[in-house]
Formats: structure tokens, sequence, C-alpha cells
């Protein structure tokens, strides 16, 4: 039980700002980021909206929402709330498929232009990432296209498979656990019961043992 507390303090504490519970994610319909991630690429080539969070079209913010409500958790549906995630990736070698990713605004490096969800990472450190264009909708953008070439700020990790995996065990522990003590209960209060029967018999036992006793004299 120790673990599972800290298991699910664990969660809390590596989404800060992102919602979720320990049943949200095991009932969440994807298990692992390759889940999510596929669900998210059959998103490509929905429009743009502003403020929309699909499934019929998306902006960034929204389409981050849409993937990692797949695994269950709740993630603000602002890029500037996202950006300023405290658990910063800052080398792009380090990051990991459906990391959340963000680039500068090439007038001012210090605020966020764009966002994605990386898909892959090459040997060299250059990606590609899913995000959403207003001119193109959902698609796959590569790192070295000019508009994001040179303009990477950091990434963030939302949540690992390592967590899914542990969160959702933990959980299923839960359960295993809570039948188990359901089942423990059901037996002691049958057990109860058959003492109680055998008390029953015993006093009875006892009233007719005396009452005889008592014809004796």
């Amino acid at each position: 039980m120790k673990c599972n507390v800290i298991l699910a303090a664990a969660l809390m504490a590596c989404t800060s700002a992102f919602a979720a519970t320990r049943a949200d994610v095991m009932n969440a319909p994807c298990s692992t980021i390759d889940a999510m991630m596929a669900t998210v690429l059959n998103q490509q080539q929905k429009p743009y909206a502003a403020g929309a969070s699909g499934e019929d079209a998306y902006d960034n913010p929204g389409l981050v929402n849409f993937a990692f409500r797949q695994v269950g958790i709740d993630v603000p549906g602002d890029q500037s709330a996202l950006g300023s995630y405290s658990k910063k990736i800052t080398a792009p070698k380090k990051m990991k498929r459906g990391d959340v990713v963000f680039f500068s605004n090439a007038l001012n490096p210090k605020e966020i232009n764009t966002m994605g969800i990386v898909q892959h990472i090459n040997e060299d450190g250059t990606f590609n990432f899913i995000t959403v264009m207003p001119d193109r909708g959902v698609m796959i953008a590569s790192s070295t296209d000019p508009v994001f070439n040179g303009n990477f700020m950091h990434a963030v990790r939302i949540i690992s498979d390592e967590q899914i995996k542990d969160i959702r065990g933990g959980y299923q522990k839960d359960l295993a656990n809570i039948e188990k003590a359901k089942a423990d209960l059901e037996k002691s209060k049958q057990e109860v019961i058959k003492n109680e029967n055998k008390l029953r018999d015993l006093e009875n036992d006892f009233i007719k043992n005396n009452t005889a006793a008592l014809k004796l004299k």
C-alpha cells in the first residue's frame, strides 16, 4: 500500500499542472505512448481551428490535450502553461517519442511561437513532430524545416511508458487487494455466523441440561 501511495504522489508530482488520477490512467483508451501516438497520427490532415481539441479540428494546445487524454492525463489547453512546465528537456537528443516540444518566436527567442508532439528523433538530434499549421492542419513537420530550424526552445515529458505501467499495475494490485479483503471479510462473517450458531447450541444444551437436573431433584 505504501508503494502505491508513493506512485500516486509521483504521478501528481510529475504532471504538476496536469490533472490525473490513477483511475483515469487505468481506464484510458491507450496504455502506451506508442498507442497514443498512433491515435494522434490518425488525426493528420484534420483542419486548424483556434481553441479546438478534436476530433474534427485542432489547434496545437488542443492536439496535445487530445493526445494525452488518450492515456488519462488532462493537460492545460494553453500553450504558455504547457511551455512553463518546470521539468524541461533542453537537448533534443534526450527527448523521447511523445514529448511535447516548443519553438520560439524568431523575433523573440524567449517567447513560445508554436509547439508539437515528438514523433521521431534522429541520431544527429534533428527530429520529426506532429503539429498543427493554420494553413495545413494536423501534419508531421521536421525540426529542419525553415520555420522551425534554429528555433528549438525545449521539450517536456508529461508521462512515460514506465510511469503508465507502474500506475496501471498499482491500480490493478489495489483492486486485487480490495477483492481479497472483501473475500476475507465474507469468510469472517461466515465464521462469526458459525460461532454464533455454536454458541446458541451450547446455550440451548445448557438450558436443557439444567432443566433435566432440576427435575432430578
